[in-house]
């Protein structure tokens, strides 16, 4: 015997077990076209690229991990980045030259926490999803940079500034 389940209970579970397992999300992602774009919604609605360079952490080293996340977001639409991630946290040191790749993307950003090591007062800072961000956690010296080439924040609720010392 066949039984249906509605389809608002079928998203719920797969939401869920896509949450509470997230080491499964690209299995439950192959059950089907229709799970596939839900899946990846919830997959890559947060981007926390933490690891370390000497790989201390035994993961992927951070620049393979945001190569591929790179590689990922331009295989999808267009629309996709901007429209599904919406939490970003770039840490160790990953520069601004490759990060603004991935910030161009990902204009519907909501959140962002970015602690650049290096800051050079040379480098041009712009931010696309700065009129989108209602948090920011930024190093002093990069939001310095920020305001100099008169980024606005028209939905900023949240701001952290911090200033590393090496």
């Amino acid at each position: 015997m066949t039984v249906l389940l509605p389809f608002e209970i079928i998203v719920h579970v797969l939401d869920l077990a896509t949450q509470l397992h997230p080491s499964y999300a690209n299995d439950f992602s192959l059950v089907s076209k229709d799970t596939q774009l839900r899946v990846e919604r919830l997959m890559y609605k947060d981007l926390f690229i933490l690891d370390r360079p000497d790989n201390l952490s035994r993961r992927i080293p951070e620049t393979a991990q945001f190569g591929l996340i790179l590689e990922t977001l331009e295989s999808r639409p267009a629309e996709f980045a901007a429209t599904y991630v919406r939490n970003i946290m770039l840490m160790n040191d990953v520069p601004w030259f490759r990060a603004a790749v991935l910030l161009a993307k990902c204009t519907g950003l909501r959140n962002l926490s970015y602690w650049p090591c290096h800051y050079s007062p040379q480098e041009a800072w712009s931010l696309p999803c700065s009129k989108t961000l209602r948090c920011l956690g930024i190093s002093a010296d990069a939001f310095c940079g920020l305001a100099v080439n008169k980024v606005i924040f028209p939905e900023l609720e949240q701001l952290y500034l911090d200033t590393f010392y090496p």
